[in-house]
């Protein structure tokens, strides 16, 4: 459960995915001693975002971190094409995918912190 963020939980309450003794719950609901909580995690799905080969000014890099210099304008994350935003391709995160062989190392993008 430590891995599971309160949104995360919180939806799977709502899309009746954790029970309370054999019951749906609510958000608000308590529990007690002896309550048996059940949780059906849904299996993990690999995201359709390509790793793309795109420099980077890779200002440091360890086997933990890497600073980059992210080119102004760039957008961070893929989303669906807008003439004022760019399009799913081309993006931050696709090029530091490549750089990690992204998929094979992590499952999610929760594991970086972007400053």
């Amino acid at each position: 459960m430590d891995s599971l963020s309160r949104s995360y939980i919180q939806k799977l309450v709502s899309e009746g995915k954790i029970t309370l003794n054999g019951q749906s719950i609510k958000n608000s609901s308590r529990v007690k001693t002896n309550d048996r909580i059940q949780i059906a995690l849904p299996p993990a799905v690999t995201p359709d975002i390509l790793p793309e080969d795109i420099p980077l000014d890779i200002l440091y890099e360890d086997g933990d971190v890497i600073v980059v210099n992210k080119p102004k304008g760039m957008v961070v994350h893929p989303a669906p094409a807008r003439e004022d935003f760019g399009d799913e391709d081309n993006t931050f995160e696709t090029a530091v995918a490549a750089i990690f062989n992204f998929w094979h190392r992590y499952s999610s993008f929760s594991q970086f912190a972007w400053v």
